[in-house]
């Protein structure tokens, strides 16, 4: 099981256990009402160690509560399971091959995730790309381009990572949808490359979507790639 479902499981079972007891004490008290209305519950108790009537009435409530709690039990553990699977089988942003299969079901992911900040940058992006803006230069160009069409120009941004190539390297989990990353480009000699980080598609194996542009002046829109950043050396954001 996932740890969420192992979570809800554990608290379950503490929930169920408080209510078995619960029951059984009730069922005391009901046999104590079928038993003897007009004797006290300390009497009708002391029937279960005299035997008759009363020990078999207990008995058989006993038997009823504890049937309804393995029957709750069971069910739990069931829907425990249902919705380790759920989780488990989490839609994929990409196919067999790693590229994006639904691009505009993660920009829109993305944006609704961002902070207001961070969303208008990442619209402004999208702006640039579906109008195929071309901003020739170098990547830098380009990113620079997106924040300041957004607003955001240098004295509104600031820089959570000032480090160098060589590291020491960003926690991952500390970027947002919208900085603007100098990471280590995996995908081309390893070199340094910037861009607008939009979104995570595999954040375990540190796979996450990027705005930016291939630089070199060449007569071409920015574009969205998966890259690989395990090394994020410099963050900018806007304030």
């Amino acid at each position: 099981m996932c740890r969420r479902g192992a979570k809800r499981s554990l608290n379950g079972l503490l929930i169920m256990g408080t209510f078995y007891t619960v029951l059984k004490l009730r069922c005391l008290k009901l046999r104590l009402i079928l038993l003897h209305k007009d004797h006290s519950f300390t009497y009708v108790c002391s029937l279960k160690f005299k035997g008759g009537a009363g020990v078999r009435v207990y008995d058989d409530l006993v038997r009823i509560a504890e049937y309804m709690m393995k029957s709750l039990l069971v069910l739990f553990f069931l829907f425990s399971i249902s919705s380790c699977s759920t989780l488990g089988s989490k839609r994929s942003d990409t196919d067999t091959q790693g590229q994006i299969l639904d691009l505009e079901y993660l920009l829109n992911r993305a944006e609704e995730k961002a902070s207001p900040e961070g969303k208008t940058i990442l619209q402004t992006g999208r702006s640039l790309i579906e109008k195929k803006k071309i901003i020739k230069g170098s990547c830098w160009d380009y990113a620079n381009a997106v924040y300041n069409k957004s607003g955001y120009a240098a004295d509104q941004r600031i820089t959570p990572l000032k480090s160098k190539f060589k590291g020491p390297y960003a926690d991952l989990s500390s970027i947002q949808a919208g900085d603007w990353l100098y990471f280590i480009n995996y995908s081309f000699k390893e070199s340094d490359h910037s861009g607008i980080f939009v979104e995570w598609t595999d954040f375990e194996n540190k796979k996450g979507v990027i705005l930016s542009y291939v630089g070199g002046k060449k007569k071409k829109p920015g574009n969205y790639k998966i890259y690989d950043l395990r090394h994020v050396y410099y963050i900018i954001r806007p304030k």
